[in-house]
């Protein structure tokens, strides 16, 4: 047997005996340290609005930013903004949100209310499979010259647990001659989360002077966002928008 192959033989015979060496690599492989770095799970593709519920109010034209943000781990595919089958009374008037997001990435999306229409809806932003929405109300007047006035409007009740109540008082004035109050509801997407408990209004007559009074109490039947209008019919209609948050 020639020297070289007595020596491979050797070697070989020592590996039996003892592991023979490896690679830095395979030591790593083995350990779980290779260079594909930890395990951090399947990408999640998710996105937010703010706010997430809006109340305008006013006479003329309103406008409002909605922030639309990336919140998940993996950049979003293009943004496609639309509005909910069902929505009245609002429109975009600028998309800065056409293509896509960074993680952590911020766009705007600004919507505009005619106050001399009702206006009620929801607002969507999709991109990768996912949907985002914002709950939009606004309350509105027939006449800016001469109107019925519901205030405060906006107005948001504090946080109530489910069961409880919370009440505030609105008072309704007419900006022109006085005129009598022929009606007072409560109306739009949530309106059995509030009820009227007080009508002071209904069937008086009212002026820049003198003024009428309505209690309205917000009472969650169940956790969550909810939106409504109080409506008042008195020489035109005037709403204020209710916010509330049942706990």
């Amino acid at each position: 047997m020639s020297a070289r192959r007595l020596g491979l033989a050797i070697l070989l015979a020592g590996c039996v005996a003892t592991p023979c060496p490896t690679s830095d690599a395979a030591r790593d492989d083995d350990a779980g340290l290779s260079d594909a770095g930890p395990d951090t799970g399947p990408p999640v593709i998710a996105i937010t609005l703010t706010p997430p519920m809006l109340a305008l109010g006013g006479c003329g034209e309103t406008t409002a930013p909605i922030h639309v943000t990336n919140v998940g781990t993996v950049p979003t595919g293009p943004l496609v903004v639309s509005w909910r089958t069902g929505t009245v009374g609002f429109r975009t008037v600028d998309d800065a949100c056409r293509g896509g997001l960074p993680v952590g990435g911020d766009c705007v999306v600004t919507i505009e209310h005619e106050a001399l229409t009702p206006a009620e809806g929801t607002l969507e932003v999709r991109a990768s499979g996912v949907v985002a929405s914002a709950a939009l109300i606004a309350d509105h007047v027939f006449d800016c010259g001469g109107f019925a006035f519901v205030a405060p409007t906006p107005f948001s009740f504090d946080p109530t647990p489910v069961g409880a109540t919370a009440a505030h008082v609105f008072t309704v004035s007419f900006t022109g001659v006085p005129v009598d109050v022929l009606s007072v509801s409560i109306s739009g997407r949530d309106a059995p989360q509030f009820v009227i408990a007080a009508d002071g209004c209904t069937g008086a007559r009212i002026g820049a002077v003198v003024t009428c009074t309505v209690d309205v109490a917000f009472v969650p039947t169940a956790p969550g966002d909810y939106l409504a209008s109080l409506s008042v019919v008195a020489g035109g209609t005037a709403n204020a928008a209710l916010v509330g948050t049942g706990l």
